[in-house]
């Protein structure tokens, strides 16, 4: 019996832990060697080149990041090839991918809503696109699930959100953290420009006491 394929190569902005980071882990933990592509390594920098080439999709920054990962798949055969998001990467790349690693099963996660406003459609169109040649298409929105069959998806699976023990745990709380800390509502999540903006209006309107716990709430 000829030794298995355990190599796994992750592709993702590894920017946050509960994403790619969280995969990654997942896999290390059931015996397979995993390599990562950073992408928030080449553009996630908040320069203007990269704020310009994550809105186009293409640029220096991103030829570099094909660059890093054409040079793995031509060293190493994976059995895994994992994807989140998918937003830098057009048809004829993840072709070629698929050409050079015959054996591997293609993956992809996407956590957002691809399929919402127009402008989501414009950002997400290289997943779009991609989704019929993944061999396993994992979503966090059931309502989205119509939506991959509708585009070519193989297999599609609901990833919702999951416990992890050794980060999720209760943290002290004393009666001064709790006087200095309360609110009527509290946000948990990140900002985006959407139908959020106006619920936090209607309770500004209202003088309801709430706060924000996480981020992008600047932009």
């Amino acid at each position: 019996m000829g030794n298995i394929n355990k190599n796994v190569l992750m592709i993702g902005q590894f920017a946050t832990p509960q994403y790619d980071q969280a995969v990654a882990e997942a896999f290390k933990e059931n015996g397979y060697n995993v390599d990562c592509v950073k992408e928030a390594k080449y553009i996630e920098r908040g320069t203007l080149i990269n704020r310009i080439e994550k809105k186009i999709k293409i640029g220096p920054n991103i030829f570099r990041l094909w660059l890093t990962i054409l040079f793995k798949i031509y060293k190493r055969n994976f059995s895994v090839i994992y994807f989140r998001l998918c937003l830098y990467y057009p048809l004829f790349f993840v072709k070629l991918i698929k050409r050079v690693q015959k054996n591997a099963i293609f993956v992809c996660y996407m956590n957002d809503n691809p399929f919402g406003r127009k402008k989501s459609k414009q950002h997400f169109k290289n997943y779009i696109k991609n989704i019929p040649l993944f061999d396993i298409n994992y979503i966090f929105r059931e309502s989205n699930i119509p939506d991959l069959k509708a585009h070519g998806s193989k297999i599609t699976k609901l990833h919702l959100p999951y416990y992890c023990k050794k980060n999720h745990y209760p943290v002290p709380f004393n009666e001064r953290d709790f006087l200095e800390n309360y609110c009527d509502a509290l946000y948990i999540g990140h900002g985006e420009n959407d139908f959020r903006l106006d619920c936090f209006d209607y309770l500004i309107e209202n003088k309801i006491n709430f706060k924000l716990g996480g981020g992008n709430f600047q932009q």
